[in-house]
């Protein structure tokens, strides 16, 4: 429980943040029980306490960004940021501003661009211009700022600064501002947070900042919440109590498992329930229902680049050439009986190919080479904006991630896929022409095309018969290729090598989808054509 101290000086006496009750659990592990905890408007505030005690996650709950349920969390009681109930709903857009460790800038956009991101996205804000965004960033001593790749990590902090600053928002957060930092360059941050905070003016804004260091704010915050993970609540300090408690510090046993973690089986069935979700929200986002349509259509045009980029036709193209060479080698050359069959059966054996490789062969070789390489690439995409914090950023912009990111990734490959089916069979077809008249010299071009088209071509359409099974049959490998990839990216990443399991995972997840598919497509798909 809290203690009753003065707020503040600067601050009103009315609450910003109010908690009563507050109970949270991370994958089962208690962080805080029936906590209560005030932060006034106007304060600036320190929110400090062990490794492992659960300062980001309080902190994510304040932004709005973490639901209950979500990530393993379970929330109970109350946590209000002044009209608006954080456990049940997200602030109003641009209420609150996060500055998240790391930055958490969208490494595809320029840092101009992304304080324009959070501009735009600004409710009820006028039609922001580029100017506004480059004196935001030259406020703060950034100018000429082109791709983030090129800024040091002083600079990026800076930029991250400016795209929250432009919500102008009423509660700023902070996570670790500091970290990294020598002492000279912390107290520089710290004083360019403290012109932030006073940067609200008369709405008295108020301040939350996660941080180890509590020397680099003397003199500019004046009390802590300390989060004391033994009894499970927060506690108010003067600054120079807390600098204490840190001195002696000694590593604390984490508590047991919360007694009301779900069971195994309940975990199993609420990942198996996520897993349908995550393909429900699949279908659903075939709709954009993009905030804005720039950035809609500018993650459309990445994740398409990835999807059908010059190395994808390459890949596929060099793999329908191999399908074509050995389907037509190994056909003729292991024919039994060959010498005696084949004068004979030669324009059916040509025949069956086309099929073949029309019908089965392209396109299930298209959809596993694109579930492992675009699924992959797909999934390293989402998992890595999920383990920069990107996702958080979006969503304290006010914008679910899916509606921009999830819609570009299912277009993107519902798009592609035909192209890509396309080219394996075109590249498959000259491949087994090239092979038929190297290896039958007394036949010519226009025999191997009569004979190899002859169950495919359409007198009265222009298009070969089954191209409607082909199609239906990549488009369902493609949505589960992109569902795939989304719901085993957004899984939570602690570390790198939580993406690099999620790769693995997509991968194995999107195959499997994809012989599924394609068996229980052959199998609806002939037996309607027999009984035709």
């Amino acid at each position: 429980m809290s203690s009753d101290v003065d707020h503040e000086p600067g601050g009103s006496g009315v609450p910003a943040i109010e908690a009563r009750g507050l109970s949270v659990a991370i994958g089962g592990q208690p962080l805080l029980h029936d906590a209560d905890f005030v932060v006034r408007r106007g304060e600036l505030v320190l929110l400090c306490g062990p490794s492992g005690a659960g300062k980001t996650v309080l902190l994510k709950l304040l932004a709005g960004v973490l639901r209950d349920g979500s990530g393993g969390c379970r929330l109970k009681g109350e946590l209000r940021f002044e009209a608006t109930d954080l456990l049940r709903q997200r602030p109003p857009p641009g209420r609150v501003g996060v500055l998240f460790q790391n930055h958490a800038l969208f490494d595809e956009l320029t840092a101009e661009e992304n304080v324009l991101f959070a501009l735009r996205h600004r409710a009820g804000a006028e039609p922001p211009d580029r100017h506004h965004a480059r004196a935001l960033l030259a406020q703060l001593g950034v100018e000429r700022a082109g791709a983030l790749r090129h800024l040091s990590g002083g600079q990026l902090q800076r930029v991250a600064l400016a795209r929250t600053l432009a919500l102008s928002p009423d509660l700023l957060l902070y996570d670790e501002p500091t970290t990294g930092l020598d002492p000279a360059n912390a107290r520089n941050v710290a004083d360019m947070i403290c012109s932030a905070h006073a940067g609200g003016g008369e709405r008295m804004r108020t301040t939350v900042i996660v941080t180890h260091d509590l020397e680099a704010f003397r003199g500019i915050a004046r009390e802590v919440l300390w989060l004391a993970p033994a009894e499970r609540c927060l506690l108010r300090l003067p600054l120079d109590a807390a600098l204490q408690r840190t001195s002696t510090l000694e590593q604390t046993d984490r508590a047991g498992p919360d007694p009301d973690a779900p069971p195994l089986l309940a975990r199993f069935l609420g990942r198996s329930g996520e897993a349908l979700a995550a393909v429900a929200t699949a279908l659903l986002r075939l709709l954009p229902t993009w905030p804005r349509a720039r950035y809609g259509v500018r993650y459309l045009l990445h994740y398409l680049r990835i999807a059908a980029s010059p190395g994808a036709f390459l890949y596929v193209g060099a793999a329908g050439l191999l399908l074509g060479f050995v389907a037509t080698y190994f056909a003729f050359e292991k024919m039994p009986k060959k010498d005696f069959i084949e004068p004979l059966f030669v324009d059916d054996v040509l025949s069956a190919l086309g099929f073949m490789m029309f019908r089965v062969l392209s396109p299930l070789l298209v959809t596993l080479l694109i579930a492992a390489r675009t699924g992959a690439a797909f999934a390293a995409d989402i998992g890595g904006k999920v383990y920069a914090r990107q996702f958080d950023a979006l969503r304290s912009f006010g914008v679910e991630p899916s509606r921009y990111l999830l819609t570009g990734v299912s277009w993107s490959l519902l798009i592609a896929m035909p192209f890509l089916v396309w080219t394996m069979w075109w590249l498959a077809e000259i491949s087994c022409l090239g092979v038929f008249l190297f290896t039958h010299e007394e036949r010519n071009g226009f025999f191997w095309e009569r004979a190899f088209t002859r169950g495919l071509v359409n007198e009265d359409f222009p298009l070969h018969w089954g191209w409607n099974w082909v199609v239906a049959k990549t488009e369902v490998c493609a949505l589960g290729i992109a569902a795939a990839a989304w719901f085993i990216g957004t899984r939570e990443k602690l570390a790198a090598d939580d993406v690099s399991r999620g790769v693995t995972r997509t991968v194995i997840a999107a195959s499997l989808w994809v012989l599924v598919v394609h068996f229980a497509f052959a199998f609806f798909e002939f037996r309607a054509q027999n009984t035709l």
